[in-house]
C-alpha cells in the first residue's frame, strides 16, 4: 500500500518484497506471522503503518472492508499532506469531504430546530 504512495508526498519510494525471491517468500509465509511477512518502512506515517497492520491481519474477518480503507486512505492523505492538497490531487476525498460537510450541517441545522 505505501509504494502506492509517491515519495514526494510521504514515504521515499520502496518496492515490497524487495530482493527477495519467491523461495524466500514462500518461506516468509509459511514461518511467519501474517503481521511480520513484509517489513514496513520506518518513515511510513503513523496512519498508514497502522492502515497496512490491519490489512495484514491473521484472521481476514479483522481486516477492514475497501469502503474502510479507502475512507482510512482519504484520513491519511488529509493528515500527511495537508487538507488543501489532499483535496486538489484527489477529487473524490474532496466529494466525499463536501458531502459529510453537507450532512452535518443538515444535522446541525434540524437539531436547531424546535
Amino acid at each position: 500500500m505505501w509504494y502506492c504512495c509517491p515519495g514526494f508526498l510521504c514515504v521515499p519510494l520502496q518496492a515490497p518484497f524487495y530482493g527477495m525471491h519467491v523461495g524466500q517468500l514462500m518461506a516468509a509465509k509459511l514461518q511467519r506471522q501474517a503481521g511480520d511477512l513484509l517489513p514496513l518502512p520506518n518513515s511510513l506515517p503513523p496512519c498508514l503503518r497502522q492502515l497496512c497492520s490491519s490489512c495484514l491481519a491473521a484472521d481476514p474477518a479483522a481486516r477492514p472492508t475497501m469502503d474502510a480503507v479507502v475512507s482510512r486512505l482519504n484520513q491519511c492523505a488529509v493528515e500527511c499532506l495537508g487538507e488543501g492538497w489532499a483535496l486538489g490531487l484527489f477529487p473524490d476525498l474532496a466529494r466525499a469531504l463536501v458531502a459529510a460537510r453537507r450532512q452535518q450541517q443538515q444535522q446541525a441545522t434540524a437539531a436547531a430546530e424546535p
